[in-house]
């Protein structure tokens, strides 16, 4: 079974919040998919974190793509990996709901081979200070498998 861990930004701590962005980084710190979602939000939705924080960082001219776009890149990710995949998170009940939007907004199918509930490994940021996560889907997912590395 493959490990790979998730990060996502979206517009606010809410139940309404929408996916900007997500990562996923392979345990050995590879294979990588990353994607911000240009479609399914706007700047108005988005908290005064998320504003000055997160959107700064986006590149949606190299990163960017619709929702259903993003999600079938992502189901082809999954698939090529070969085997099942487990996803492990920091923060499975926001990361978690975040993935479910993507395939259940979108319309794509759930990749057979994703497992559907998140490993919860919150306890990496305990070993790691704060500041090596920017709020960057990319970077984050990156040191968590780091971090996994390193325990």
């Amino acid at each position: 079974m493959a490990l790979v861990f998730i990060d996502t930004e979206f517009t606010a701590l809410a139940d309404d919040a929408r996916l900007i962005s997500l990562a996923l980084v392979g345990e050995g710190g590879a294979p990588v998919f990353y994607v911000e979602v240009n479609d399914h939000w706007d700047e108005t939705q988005c908290s005064e974190f998320v504003r000055e924080v997160v959107l700064p960082q986006l590149n949606m001219a190299e990163d960017g793509m619709g929702l259903a776009e993003a999600a079938l890149a992502l189901r082809c990710f999954i698939e090529a990996l070969g085997e099942h995949v487990e996803i492990a998170s920091d923060a499975p009940g926001w990361d978690g709901a975040m993935l479910e939007q993507l395939f259940s907004a979108s319309g794509v199918p759930w990749p057979g081979r994703l497992q559907r509930k998140l490993r919860n490994v919150g306890h990496l940021r305990d070993h790691l200070p704060d500041s090596l996560f920017p709020h960057h889907a990319l970077d984050d997912a990156k040191q968590l498998a780091r971090a996994w590395a390193a325990l």
